[in-house]
C-alpha cells in the first residue's frame, strides 16, 4: 500500500513539472531557421551568379566593340598612308608643271645671259621630272593597290577577330559562365559587302586629300611664324589640283575607304552585342539544403531557363571633340582621323531574352529607315514586343 502511495504521489508532480516544454517549439523553429538559412543562401547563390553572368556580358560586348573600333582606325590609317604614298605623285607632277612653265619662260629669253642659264637648268630639270615620274608613278599605283587589298582585308576580318576575343572574355568569367558571343551589324553581309560598315569611296575624294597633303607641307612654314594656315591651305590645294589636272596627273587606280550611307553614331551599323550562358543549378547547394529542411516533401524548383542568359550592348563610336554637330558636319572626318572608340550602353533586360530581342532588332533594322533605330530604340521595342509575348 506503502509503494502504491508513493507512486500517486509522483503522478501528480510529474504533470505540473514544464521542463522542456519548449523543445517541440524549439526543433520545430529550428527546422524553419534551417530553411530560411538555406533560402537566403539560394538568394545569395542567385545574386553572384546573376552578377558574373552579367559582368561575363559586359565584358563580352565591350571588348569586341573596341575590335570594331581598333578594325576602323586600322582603316584610317591606311587612308591616310595612301593618300600620303599618292602625294608624291601629285608633287611630282605638280613640280613638273611649274618647271615646264619656267622652261618656257626662261627659253623666251634665253637671248640674255640669266635667261639662258635658267633655260637650261629649267630644262634639265622638267627632263629629270618626267623620268622620275614614269620611274615613280607605277609603283605608287601598285602601292595603292595593295593598300586597298589590305583595307578591305582588315574590314572583312575585324569582325571575325572581335567575335574570337568576345568567346575569349566569355571564357574568362568560367565556372559561372559557360560561354559567350558576340553579334554585330557587321557579321550580317550586306549584298556584296561583309564586314566593318564602309565602302570604296570614290578615286577623288583621295586624290583631293593627296593635293591637301602636298598644300600642308607647301605652307608648313608659314605656321613657324604663327601665321593661320587653314584658309591658305584650302586655296593653295585648289591651285595644286589645277596644275596637276593641267600636267595630266592620273586618278588613283584604286579609292580610299569610307562609311556606308546609312551608318550614323549611335545606331544598328555601330552597335554591338554580347552574349554569355551558364547553369544556376550546377553553382548552388540550397536546393539540396531546402530539400533537408523540408524532410524531402517540397522539391524546390530550378532556375528557369531564361536566367541561364546574360546579354550587354556596347558600341563603337566616332568621338567628336568639343562641340556635338550635326553628323553631315563631321561625316567626311570620320575615315580620315583615328578617333574611334567603344563604350557600353545601356540595356535592361530583366527577363533574359535580350539575345531573342536583339536579332529581332537587327532584323527590323535591315528592312527600317536606320534613323528610326537611332541609340538603339529599334533594340529596345523588339526586345520589349519579345518580352510581352513571352510573358503572356
Amino acid at each position: 500500500m506503502a509503494t502504491i502511495s508513493r507512486a500517486a504521489d509522483v503522478s501528480p508532480a510529474l504533470a505540473r513539472d514544464e521542463r522542456g516544454a519548449v523543445l517541440v517549439i524549439g526543433v520545430f523553429m529550428a527546422t524553419l531557421l534551417v530553411g530560411a538559412i538555406w533560402y537566403l543562401i539560394g538568394i545569395g547563390d542567385a545574386l553572384v551568379y546573376r552578377e558574373f553572368l552579367q559582368d561575363g556580358a559586359d565584358a563580352t560586348a565591350f571588348s569586341s566593340a573596341v575590335y570594331h573600333a581598333r578594325g576602323m582606325n586600322a582603316v584610317v590609317m591606311l587612308n591616310v598612308i595612301m593618300a600620303a604614298i599618292f602625294a608624291v605623285v601629285v608633287a611630282l607632277h605638280v613640280a613638273h608643271v611649274i618647271a615646264l612653265i619656267i622652261q618656257i619662260i626662261s627659253c623666251a629669253f634665253a637671248w640674255t645671259g640669266v635667261g639662258a642659264v635658267i633655260c637650261a637648268a629649267a630644262t634639265a630639270a622638267e627632263q629629270f621630272l618626267t623620268a622620275t615620274i614614269q620611274a615613280v608613278e607605277p609603283g605608287v599605283q601598285q602601292a595603292i593597290q595593295g593598300l586597298h587589298s589590305a583595307s578591305t582585308a582588315v574590314a572583312t576580318i575585324t569582325p571575325l577577330v572581335a567575335e574570337l576575343r568576345a568567346i575569349e572574355a566569355a571564357r574568362s568569367y568560367a565556372p559561372i559562365v559557360d560561354g559567350g558571343a558576340m553579334t554585330s551589324r557587321s557579321l550580317i553581309p550586306s549584298g556584296s559587302t561583309f564586314g566593318l560598315p564602309v565602302r570604296d569611296d570614290d578615286a577623288s575624294v583621295l586624290l583631293s586629300h593627296a593635293e591637301l597633303d602636298v598644300a600642308s607641307i607647301a605652307v608648313a612654314p608659314l605656321s613657324w611664324f604663327g601665321v593661320p594656315t587653314g584658309r591658305v591651305r584650302s586655296v593653295l590645294s585648289s591651285g595644286i589640283h589645277f596644275l596637276y589636272r593641267m600636267d595630266g596627273g592620273p586618278d588613283p587606280q584604286q579609292p580610299s575607304k569610307r562609311l556606308v550611307d546609312a551608318a550614323r553614331n549611335g545606331n544598328e551599323h555601330f552597335a554591338v552585342w554580347g552574349f554569355v550562358w551558364g547553369e544556376q543549378k550546377k553553382h548552388t547547394s540550397a536546393k539540396s539544403g531546402l530539400a533537408v529542411a523540408t524532410f524531402g516533401r517540397l522539391a524546390p524548383r530550378d532556375p528557369s531557363e531564361t536566367s541561364r542568359f546574360g546579354g550587354a550592348r556596347s558600341e563603337f563610336y566616332f568621338d567628336v571633340r568639343g562641340s556635338f554637330p550635326a553628323w553631315s558636319e563631321y561625316e567626311e572626318d570620320t575615315m580620315w582621323n583615328m578617333r574611334w572608340r567603344a563604350r557600353l550602353r545601356r540595356f535592361d533586360d530583366p527577363t533574359g531574352l535580350l539575345a531573342i530581342g536583339a536579332a529581332a532588332g537587327i532584323v527590323a533594322g535591315l528592312t527600317s529607315d536606320p534613323n528610326a533605330f537611332t541609340g538603339g530604340r529599334g533594340i529596345q521595342r523588339a526586345a520589349l514586343l519579345t518580352r510581352l509575348e513571352w510573358l503572356h
